[in-house]
């Protein structure tokens, strides 16, 4: 099986990256529209088009996230010499459109789910023969997490995804099917290997890692905020990003 790591921009999952081999390495990254949040206020718009040709020329105007992660995954590249596959979904405001015009809360966690996992296994089915082992970025102190995960497998150790697989007889409605996706692997939770090792590891790295910080006031406000909030909100909290954890 072909073996996948996925980048958040953390720095566990860039530890995984370039110290432990795989067959790639995928970065899915949350864009928005809103044109007066442009990435980096437009002051270096030579990246900026850089990284819309890496998503193959989907323009990419802003992001959710921390607008350093940018640098981040292109620092990470040019650190290790390997390759990360950059990936891209819907908007988050196409996303947000998509679930009635709310933001995700307690009753629908689905910001995760539309934004990186989907696009990343809709990226990895196009390329890769399925299923695949999964490089997952959780410690020692988070094994119950992965054991949470592990739960997801069936008993001959694989994950299945359901996804949309065709069209029902009449055209009208998508056939849905579960297909064979991924088994997952915690090298550094088998190594041993605990969070101040790899901030020790990083230290002094040419890699620029972004202020990454639980951004509380969302999941505080969330519920039953519209879509013209959501843009309000990101407007207003421009240096306070929405910090996405990503699950797989």
């Amino acid at each position: 099986m072909k073996v996948v790591t996925s980048v958040s921009g953390g720095k566990t999952s860039a530890y995984i990256h370039a110290n432990y081999k795989s067959d790639m390495s995928v970065f899915a990254l949350v864009r928005i529209e809103d044109t007066d949040n442009l990435w980096m206020k437009g002051k270096d718009e030579p990246t900026r088009q850089l990284v819309s040709d890496r998503l193959g020329g989907v323009e990419f105007i802003g992001t959710a996230e921390m607008d350093t992660i940018i640098y981040t995954i292109l620092d990470l590249e040019q650190f290790t010499g390997k390759k990360i596959d950059w990936i891209t979904g819907d908007t988050f405001e196409q996303i947000i459109k998509n679930h009635g015009n709310y933001l995700p809360n307690q009753m629908a966690r689905y910001c995760t789910t539309d934004m990186k996992i989907v696009p990343i296994f809709n990226y990895l089915r196009e390329r890769i023969e399925f299923p695949c082992v999964m490089n997952i970025g959780y410690r020692p102190n988070e094994k119950s997490r992965a054991d949470t995960l592990k739960e997801r497998e069936s008993e001959d150790g694989i994950e299945y995804f359901k996804t949309v697989t065709g069209r029902s007889k009449n055209g009208k409605t998508n056939t849905w099917s579960e297909i064979a996706y991924r088994t997952c692997r915690f090298p550094l939770i088998t190594n041993n290997i605990h969070k101040d090792s790899i901030h020790e590891y990083w230290k002094d790295k040419p890699v620029r890692f972004a202020y990454r910080r639980v951004f509380k006031s969302l999941r505080e406000v969330n519920i039953g905020l519209t879509y013209d909030r959501v843009v309000e909100f990101i407007r207003q909290y421009n240096t306070a990003k929405i910090n996405f954890v990503v699950s797989n």
